[in-house]
């Protein structure tokens, strides 16, 4: 062969080979469990690659320079997507067979009965593909390896691995996981990258310029982010990573930038799910600046309506969550022991996982919302009674609400990780009385002179220029 029966080359080709089937064709499950088999391969060729490549002389082994930034990041890309698919499909498989066990009989549902139980087969002897514990091993050990290596091709499937896995404890629901995966990035130093047209000339580039290098994987990090952070009840730092990609995608679309990228339609999609994010946010936090007034005017086109309903009490955030969340799923693997008899609790215990953070949004919206209508009052009083309070808005105990508000709110570890709810009251509960005081407002000028600084360099040209004519 023409690659010399190069091991590496193979599996890579292979993994491009399933990327093109799964993203034209309707794979079968069996093509999916060939997947996870082609992806393994690949990852343990690379882990020991990496291993046995060292600096030699000063000299990096060229082997590896095949390996660019954008073609790391949409094999990991790919490898998690292909684990979400897998996930969804037995969830899918398992509800088809728990609506059809009883048409067994039926002539004319025999078809289907037959079909999936042909995939129930394949699941069952197939137990260990696209395991969640296998998955998490790859992603982990692939960016251990970059952060170690010398080697710029395992350093971007270092830094890509942090990026994917990112998204895939937001998946899974684990939020405090998914931010600890960008750590690596955030805290990185400059690293050694080859110039694309001399292998020969190097530079240096911190892992967040190789992510914004990369569009797609920028774009997945923040919208991810941006979502944990939502649901950490960081209403502040949610906005700020939206706002900034939101802000970005809009000059490329402008400028057409991505009019000719092959990713424009995913590209859309996720920038309308942000925007949804950010409609929610501007609800929540209502601290100007955080946001690019081109964002925000989006914001209003789209959703001024719905946003309006909900500040009138007619609906809830759970439409825009629902629209704009990402697709969670459950990793969780059935006893296939029982195959015949399906295991309905399964069903809805992986249907629940993505039903479960719905839930949970919206409960923690509710609690928003009456936490907003308890400070308006609690603005007018220094002390109340926790009773008197209750009778102002309605509530026959509002102790447990408050008390709830004080934990969620409170700082928890290093100051990183304290919570901005929208709540700029400072109370305490003694006796049953509320002690309430108000925080000092900071006044912020820095947008009013900034504007002003912009105005008078515009009339400076237009006064130069009416000096020239």
């Amino acid at each position: 062969m023409e690659c010399g029966d190069d091991s590496l080359f193979l599996a890579l080709y292979r993994e491009l080979t399933q990327r093109y089937f799964y993203s034209t064709t309707r794979l079968s499950v069996i093509d999916l469990v060939d997947g996870w088999h082609v992806y393994r391969k690949l990852f343990d060729l690379i882990l020991d690659e990496a291993s046995d490549n060292v600096k030699v002389e000063g000299c990096i082994n060229p082997r590896s320079f095949y390996i660019l930034p954008d073609w790391a990041f949409d094999i990991l890309h790919e490898f998690v997507y292909q684990f979400q698919g897998f996930c969804q499909l037995r969830v899918t498989t398992f509800t088809n067979a728990a609506n059809h066990g009883a048409q067994e009989g039926i002539p004319e549902k025999k078809n289907k009965v037959n079909n999936v139980i042909e995939v129930l087969s394949v699941l069952s002897s197939n137990r260990d593909a696209w395991a969640v514990e296998t998955v998490l091993f790859y992603l982990h050990r692939l960016a251990s390896v970059g952060e170690g290596s010398l080697v710029p091709a395992f350093k971007y499937l270092g830094i890509f691995s942090s990026v994917t896995l990112c998204r895939l404890e937001c998946l899974l629901g684990d939020y405090r996981a998914c931010l600890s995966a960008l750590s690596p990035i955030k805290t990185s130093k400059n690293i050694l990258v080859s110039s694309e047209s001399d292998e020969n000339n190097f530079f240096q580039l911190t892992s967040q310029e190789v992510v914004s290098d990369v569009f797609s994987a920028r774009l997945s990090m923040a919208y991810h982010a941006g979502v944990s952070y939502l649901m950490l009840r960081r209403y502040k730092d949610s906005m700020k990573a939206l706002s900034s990609i939101c802000s970005f995608i809009q000059r490329g679309f402008k400028t057409g930038q991505f009019k000719n990228s092959p990713k424009s339609d995913q590209f859309s999609k996720l920038y309308d799910k942000m925007i949804a994010l950010l409609a929610i946010l501007t609800h929540l936090c209502v601290e100007p600046g955080l946001m690019d007034e081109l964002v925000c005017k989006v914001v209003r086109d789209r959703h001024s309506k719905q946003l309006s309903k909900i500040d009138l009490g007619e609906v809830g955030y759970e439409d825009l969550f629902i629209f704009a969340c990402p697709k969670f799923i459950s990793p969780a693997v059935p006893d296939y022991d029982f195959v015949m008899n399906i295991n309905s609790s399964f069903v809805h215990v992986c249907q629940d996982a993505y039903k479960s953070q719905v839930k949970h949004f919206v409960n923690e919206m509710a609690c928003q919302r009456k936490m907003r209508k308890l400070k308006s009052y609690m603005k007018l009083y220094k002390s109340i009674s926790v009773r008197k309070l209750g009778r102002l808005v309605f509530e026959d105990d509002i102790l447990p609400l408050l008390l709830s508000h004080k934990q969620k709110t409170h700082k928890i570890g290093v100051s990183s990780e304290l919570v901005d709810v929208p709540f700029d009251i400072r109370y305490f509960i003694h006796d049953d009385i509320i002690h309430v005081e108000e925080e000092e407002k900071k006044s912020r000028f820095e947008h009013y002179f900034i504007s002003r600084i912009s105005q008078n360099s515009q009339i400076l040209k237009d006064v130069e220029n009416i000096l020239i004519d």
